[in-house]
């Protein structure tokens, strides 16, 4: 009986697992999200400045912008046409973002579809820490087909922040903690020596 009861805990355990990531919407994937960090340089002008280069190897016009971490607003976006390149200077407030593409799916000509670095699996980055203007190359999944999406500063700089776990997976690292403790204890049988 009791081998069954192990057992049973199991099953329970991976069931628990199964429905905590289908109910907090988590995937399984090998590339986290992050967020880029846009920070500003000796010269205390309070802007990032840096120079982005956009090539659309896609057959399908892409929209490239930022948000807050919370999507609190979104830009209005910069639209890159289908085969085409683009590179254009910026000033930015400091700050954390989270990066875009977008792109329309019902013919209206405006971005109807997002998907950002937060989101695990979207996409993945490359930094260039030359001196004197380090780079961050951001490479999208999922069938985005740029050939550079790249950001190059000059004085000014970034970080690349992994985008926090859910609390639940703090409360899901803590109840496997409790299943080994509880486990290794029911192993001890009072009595019997070892």
């Amino acid at each position: 009986m009791r081998r069954r009861r192990v057992k049973g805990s199991w099953w329970g355990l991976w069931l628990g697992v199964a429905l905590l990531l289908l109910a907090s919407g988590v995937r399984a994937s090998t590339l986290p999200g992050f967020y880029v960090e846009f920070v500003d340089g000796n010269d205390a002008d309070n802007l990032v400045s840096f120079t982005a280069v956009f090539a659309n190897a896609d057959s399908r016009t892409y929209w490239v912008g930022i948000a807050p971490p919370d999507h609190s607003w979104i830009s209005s976006g910069l639209a890159i046409s289908a085969n085409s390149s683009l590179t254009r200077s910026f000033d930015l407030s400091p700050g954390t973002y989270d990066i875009y593409v977008a792109w329309d799916t019902s013919g209206d000509s405006n971005p109807d579809t997002y998907v950002w670095t937060s989101q695990p699996g979207m996409a993945t980055y490359a930094i260039n820490e030359s001196d004197p203007s380090p780079s961050l190359s951001i490479a999208w999944q999922k069938g985005i087909d740029f050939s550079q999406f790249q950001f190059s500063f000059s004085g000014d700089g970034f970080r690349v922040h992994a985008v926090p776990l859910p609390a639940a997976a703090g409360l899901l690292s803590l109840g496997l903690f409790g299943v080994g403790v509880v486990r290794r204890r029911s192993r001890r049988t009072p009595g019997k020596v070892r």
